[in-house]
């Protein structure tokens, strides 16, 4: 996962505008576990999606935060952006994609779990977004690959367990 979701092909912008038309939420459901809704922007209907573990609770909670903030700047600077960002744009679109791609790898799997499957549900995708995260704060295959030839930890290897309370 440490760059398997990263976009190679061009962003377009009814991808974008995808993205921008989900927005999701997290609501506490129990001791254990926590309902994850989705909301579309432009019906304004609010959905249940799935329940995950409290585990999960605090980093998807940064990571749609990030992916908030990301799609502001994207917005705000898409139209008329300033000549030093006109290649950042770029690759802000390939970010927010990204992210999208890690969220949905983290929903997918555990739409329709019970709430007794909910708490016991793990991603190991998720997790390994996570320890690329904590690593090297970059998911680009640029940087990934850099990783890779630099150090003999294999970073899809690795367990969230290694890292104790670090994440």
């Amino acid at each position: 996962m440490s760059d398997y979701y990263w976009q190679h092909a061009e962003v377009t912008s009814l991808h974008i505008d995808y993205i921008y038309q989900v927005k999701y939420t997290l609501h506490h459901f129990n001791p254990v576990i926590f309902e994850v809704k989705q909301t579309n922007i432009y019906s304004n209907e609010t959905e249940h999606r799935v329940f995950l573990p409290n585990l999960y609770h605090n980093l998807l909670s940064k990571v749609l935060w990030r992916g908030d903030i990301l799609m502001m700047l994207y917005r705000k600077y898409l139209k008329r952006p300033p000549k030093m960002y006109k290649s950042f744009i770029y690759d802000l679109a390939k970010i927010l994609v990204h992210l999208d791609n890690v969220v949905e790898s983290l929903l997918r799997p555990a739409v329709g779990l019970s709430v007794n499957e909910a708490a016991e549900y793990r991603s190991q995708s998720f997790n390994e977004f996570l320890i690329t995260e904590f690593l090297l704060g970059r998911h680009d295959p640029a940087a990934v690959q850099e990783y890779r030839e630099t150090y003999d930890m294999n970073i899809e290897r690795m367990n969230l367990e290694d890292f104790g309370r670090h994440i």
